[in-house]
Protein backbone atom coordinates (compact mmCIF):
# COMPACT_ATOMS: atom_id res chain seq x y z
CA UNK A 1 0.00 0.00 0.00
CA UNK A 2 2.06 2.90 -1.07
CA UNK A 3 -0.81 5.89 -1.76
CA UNK A 4 0.64 9.43 -2.07
CA UNK A 5 -0.20 10.55 1.46
CA UNK A 6 1.75 7.81 2.71
CA UNK A 7 5.32 8.30 4.37
CA UNK A 8 7.71 5.86 3.36
CA UNK A 9 10.89 4.86 5.63
CA UNK A 10 13.96 3.09 4.26
CA UNK A 11 16.29 1.23 6.17
CA UNK A 12 19.82 -0.43 6.03
CA UNK A 13 19.89 -3.49 8.76
CA UNK A 14 23.73 -3.12 10.30
CA UNK A 15 25.21 -6.11 12.49
CA UNK A 16 24.28 -4.75 15.88
CA UNK A 17 20.35 -5.46 15.11
CA UNK A 18 20.98 -8.96 13.31
CA UNK A 19 18.42 -11.22 14.47
CA UNK A 20 15.75 -8.75 15.34
CA UNK A 21 12.53 -9.53 14.88
CA UNK A 22 11.19 -7.26 12.12
CA UNK A 23 8.37 -4.94 13.88
CA UNK A 24 10.55 -4.77 16.65
CA UNK A 25 13.83 -3.72 15.03
CA UNK A 26 10.99 -0.87 12.67
CA UNK A 27 9.35 -0.33 16.04
CA UNK A 28 12.73 0.98 17.55
CA UNK A 29 13.88 2.90 14.09
CA UNK A 30 10.78 4.84 14.03
CA UNK A 31 11.00 5.69 17.77
CA UNK A 32 7.46 6.76 17.44
CA UNK A 33 4.61 4.01 16.59
CA UNK A 34 4.02 1.53 19.14
CA UNK A 35 5.24 -2.11 18.28
CA UNK A 36 1.66 -3.08 17.90
CA UNK A 37 1.27 -0.30 15.01
CA UNK A 38 4.49 -1.67 13.48
CA UNK A 39 2.78 -5.37 13.62
CA UNK A 40 -0.34 -4.36 12.16
CA UNK A 41 0.92 -2.44 8.97
CA UNK A 42 3.63 -4.84 8.23
CA UNK A 43 0.58 -7.69 8.18
CA UNK A 44 -1.17 -5.18 5.69
CA UNK A 45 1.45 -5.69 3.24
CA UNK A 46 3.23 -1.60 4.27
CA UNK A 47 6.86 -3.29 4.61
CA UNK A 48 9.08 -4.48 1.97
CA UNK A 49 12.51 -6.33 1.78
CA UNK A 50 14.43 -5.13 -1.05
CA UNK A 51 11.64 -5.56 -3.72
CA UNK A 52 9.22 -7.64 -2.24
CA UNK A 53 6.54 -7.57 0.42
CA UNK A 54 7.10 -8.86 3.54
CA UNK A 55 4.28 -9.92 5.89
CA UNK A 56 5.91 -11.46 8.37
CA UNK A 57 6.36 -9.62 11.68
CA UNK A 58 8.75 -12.29 13.36
CA UNK A 59 10.95 -12.28 10.35
CA UNK A 60 14.57 -11.91 12.04
CA UNK A 61 16.27 -9.04 10.07
CA UNK A 62 19.99 -9.57 8.47
CA UNK A 63 22.75 -7.13 8.01
CA UNK A 64 22.31 -5.63 4.85
CA UNK A 65 18.69 -5.98 4.92
CA UNK A 66 17.35 -3.11 2.95
CA UNK A 67 13.56 -2.62 4.28
CA UNK A 68 11.45 0.11 4.06
CA UNK A 69 7.88 0.35 5.62
CA UNK A 70 5.22 3.07 4.08
CA UNK A 71 2.96 4.59 7.34
CA UNK A 72 -0.38 5.90 5.73
CA UNK A 73 -1.10 9.47 7.62
CA UNK A 74 -3.05 8.72 11.16
CA UNK A 75 -6.79 8.85 10.45
CA UNK A 76 -8.69 11.50 12.47
CA UNK A 77 -10.78 10.52 15.33
CA UNK A 78 -14.67 11.14 14.89
CA UNK A 79 -16.26 11.63 18.55
CA UNK A 80 -18.94 10.64 18.98
CA UNK A 81 -21.72 12.17 21.73
CA UNK A 82 -23.42 9.21 24.00
CA UNK A 83 -26.53 9.87 25.61
CA UNK A 84 -25.97 9.49 29.20
CA UNK A 85 -27.82 6.73 31.24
Amino acid sequence: MNTSNSESHHFVVTEDHAGERLDRYLADALAGPSRSRVKALIKQGNARLGSDKIEEPNYRVKPGDAIALDVPPAEPADPVAQDLP
